[in-house]
């Protein structure tokens, strides 16, 4: 699977991704997990979010569910025009200027 998934790495020319869960993020070679916080990732970004199953609590926290909103308004499909950058600095709680 990880032959795949370079596969497809190496040919996309994605730079944002998403690691949906500790399971993933560690699948992917991250065993730190902070949700929230971006890294460095195959020449991109990557940010952990706890996984979406409805048995997390965490997103019973408004303010989480808002910082994971902002966080997805701020990417677009390749071929979309280049993505906002704004999710980059509010998810730290810093204020970009435009709202999502």
């Amino acid at each position: 699977a990880s032959d795949i998934v370079e596969v497809v790495l190496e040919e996309s020319r994605l730079t944002d991704f998403v690691f949906l869960g500790q399971r993933v993020a560690a699948a992917f070679g991250r065993q730190d997990y902070d949700a929230l916080h971006p890294f460095g990732f195959w020449g991109g970004t990557a940010t952990p979010v706890p996984h979406p199953s409805g048995l997390n609590r965490w997103y019973n926290e408004p303010g989480n569910r808002a910082a994971v909103r902002r966080l997805f308004a701020g990417f677009r499909l390749p071929g979309e025009g280049p993505p906002h950058a704004h999710w980059r600095t509010t998810w730290a709680g810093e204020s970009s200027g435009d709202s999502p």
